[in-house]
């Protein structure tokens, strides 16, 4: 008797659980892109082959982004960082990607420089390196519009649309 309770309360539980993931994952909204990608497109070919070449990709990052799918600069970004760490030099970057710098800000005490890195060409979606003394403190990508510009992405957007 003792035995049959216990295998009867496993397959309930088993029951309840499979129940309570399909409702939680039914529930939960699909992947979308990011809504900034309606404001540019893909990289070139060439230009995605230029970044798997000089990034330091993991492998599955490799086969992601590298085999010929629709990719944007900031899926780049995890292997930029890997790359490029705190303390690279500004030199190091320019090297590799000098053709592609869009801006270069400077503090007027020459202490801070930002460098900016536009992939597409377009200025939606920009790699930001920050130096201190042109050693790399940070990067990030310029895409979330909305931080700087609250509601200027629904604007940009639904002039992208009615192009």
């Amino acid at each position: 008797m003792n035995k049959k309770r216990i295998v009867l309360l496993v397959i309930i539980s088993v029951m309840v659980i499979c129940c309570v993931t399909y409702v939680v994952l039914s529930l939960m909204p699909p992947k979308e892109p990011p809504p900034w990608y309606v404001l540019t497109s893909p990289l070139e070919q060439s230009v995605v082959d230029d970044l798997c070449g000089k990034l330091d990709l993991t492998a599955k990052e490799r086969e992601k982004l590298c085999i010929g799918q629709a990719v944007y600069p900031d899926q780049f970004l995890d292997a930029f960082k890997r790359t490029f760490p705190a303390g690279s030099s500004y030199e190091a970057v320019q090297e590799k990607f000098m053709g592609y710098q869009s801006r270069l800000v400077r503090s007027d005490d020459g202490k801070y420089m930002y460098t900016y890195y536009d992939f597409r060409g377009d200025g939606v979606i920009e790699i930001a390196f920050d130096y201190k003394n042109h050693k790399l403190i940070s990067l990030g990508s310029t895409q979330n519009y909305d931080d700087w510009y609250p509601g200027r992405l629904k604007q940009l957007t639904e002039e992208a649309q009615q192009r």
